[in-house]
């Protein structure tokens, strides 16, 4: 539960840094885009990845040494 709760906070400081970034960078006629931004600071794969790795934990019996 502490993991997701650090988890989900982390991606929402992440995105509010993106934001702040990208209003910076728009201010000083950076040309930039908050799409650009955003997957830099989060990857697309990145919750696939972590989601694809709690199901397969979850999914694999027991190995035993035989």
């Amino acid at each position: 539960m502490v993991i997701i709760l650090f988890l989900f906070f982390g991606c929402l400081l992440k995105n509010i840094v993106v934001y702040v970034l990208f209003l910076f960078m728009s201010s000083h006629n950076t040309r930039i885009s908050y799409l650009s931004l955003h997957c830099v600071f989060n990857p697309p794969f990145l919750h696939t990845w972590i989601l694809t790795g709690i199901q397969d934990t979850r999914n694999q019996p027991e190995q035993t040494e035989t």
